[in-house]
C-alpha cells in the first residue's frame, strides 16, 4: 500500500475535519519495532482497519508520532456499531431490563437499556478492551498471505492469527489494554492516523 493510499483511506478521510472531531478512546495499544519495514507496517495497518469482507478487522487506528525508543505505537478503538456487533458475536452476557442475564443482540438492544442509560454506556471499559483484542487476534492470514510482507522468510499459513505470528517474530513488541486513567491523558487530536505522513511538531 502506498503513502497516497494510506492518506486517502477511510480513516484519513474522517480525520480531514480533525479539529471538529472527537477521537474515540483507545482500548488497545500495539507497539511495533522501530526497524519494521515500511510495507510491513502499511500491511498491518491495512489488516486492522480494512473491511471485514476482505478478511480485515474494521477497527479504528490512530498513530502516535514516531519515537525511536518506543517504535511505532498504534492506538486501537472501534465504531459504536462494531462494538455491538462483535459483542453479539462473542455472545456477551448482560442483564436486561427484567433483570435476566442473557446474550446481547443488536436487534433487541433496547431491552438491555434502562430508561436512564445511553447505548454508549452499555459496555464497560473492560468489555470494550476484550472486544478489540478479540477482533485483533482473529485477523487471520488469507490464502494469498503466504508470508509477512517485507520478510520473505517469515512464513504465514492460511488461518493463522497474523498478530500472534508478528509477536512471535518480534515485529509486534507489545500489545496491551489502556487503563481508564491513561485514556484521559491521550495525545492530542491532531495526530489522528497516517503512518509516514508528517506529524505535528511539539506535541
Amino acid at each position: 500500500m502506498s503513502k497516497k493510499q494510506l492518506d486517502d483511506g477511510t480513516m484519513a478521510e474522517e480525520s480531514s475535519d480533525v479539529e471538529e472531531t472527537v477521537l474515540p478512546l483507545t482500548y488497545i495499544i500495539i507497539q511495533i519495532t522501530s526497524d519494521v519495514h515500511e510495507n510491513t507496517l502499511n500491511w498491518l495497518i491495512d489488516k486492522v482497519r480494512g473491511r471485514r469482507r476482505d478478511g480485515c478487522g474494521e477497527l479504528v487506528v490512530m498513530k502516535q508520532p514516531f519515537n525511536p525508543d518506543d517504535g511505532y505505537v498504534l492506538h486501537l478503538s472501534a465504531s459504536k456499531i462494531k462494538f455491538l456487533e462483535v459483542a453479539e458475536e462473542m455472545e456477551l452476557i448482560k442483564e436486561d431490563r427484567n433483570g435476566q442475564m442473557r446474550e446481547v443482540t443488536v436487534a433487541q438492544l433496547e431491552e438491555f437499556l434502562p430508561s436512564d442509560m445511553h447505548v454508549d454506556d452499555l459496555l464497560t471499559m473492560a468489555e470494550r478492551q476484550n472486544i478489540v483484542r478479540h477482533v485483533l487476534e482473529n485477523i487471520r492470514a488469507l490464502a494469498e498471505d503466504d508470508h509477512i510482507p517485507g520478510y520473505p522468510t517469515f512464513t504465514l499459513y492460511e488461518g493463522q492469527s497474523i498478530f500472534q505470528v508478528c509477536e512471535q517474530y518480534g515485529i509486534v513488541t507489545k500489545m496491551f489494554p489502556l487503563h481508564d486513567e491513561e485514556a484521559l491523558k491521550k495525545l492530542g487530536r491532531s495526530w489522528y492516523m497516517s503512518p509516514f505522513k508528517k506529524q505535528p511538531l511539539g506535541k
